[in-house]
């Protein structure tokens, strides 16, 4: 009896299970922003004499991101063990609204190594892009 009693639960919960509907691949993407450099960044000086890099960052992401900060992490030898300096900017996107970067857009950045007067003391640098999504 207890046996007929089981089937008879696992059967119910079957038959009742097969018209559970699952989530696609694409329900179950979570929406956020994406930040990539785009392009090169390129090294000029500031009108009082410190480098500044340029550049664009993208937002190749699903969502809109907001605050978008970059860190340039400056080196003065080639392995990268010495660092002398760590430039901040924030991307600005002119066109659309200051703070936001919407999916597909590009923002401008600027980040200025302050501690330094020439673009040939970095022999490398590397960078981290932060962002807060909407």
């Amino acid at each position: 009896m207890k046996k007929y009693f089981l089937f008879l639960i696992l059967i119910l919960l079957f038959y009742g299970c097969k018209d559970l509907i699952l989530p696609t691949a694409s329900e179950l993407l979570i929406s956020k922003a994406n930040m990539v450099l785009d392009g090169d960044i390129q090294w000029r000086y500031t009108y009082f004499g410190c480098p500044q890099a340029t550049g664009y960052i993208k937002n190749i992401g699903n969502n809109t991101g907001h605050n978008v900060m970059i860190i340039i992490i400056c080196y003065f030898d080639v392995s990268k063990t010495w660092i002398i300096d760590i430039a901040k900017g924030q991307a600005v996107n002119l066109a659309i609204n200051f703070g936001d970067v919407i999916p597909g857009q590009r923002a401008f950045f600027e980040a200025t190594a302050y501690n330094l007067f020439s673009i040939s003391q970095i022999k490398a640098y590397e960078y981290k892009i932060t962002w807060l999504n909407r």
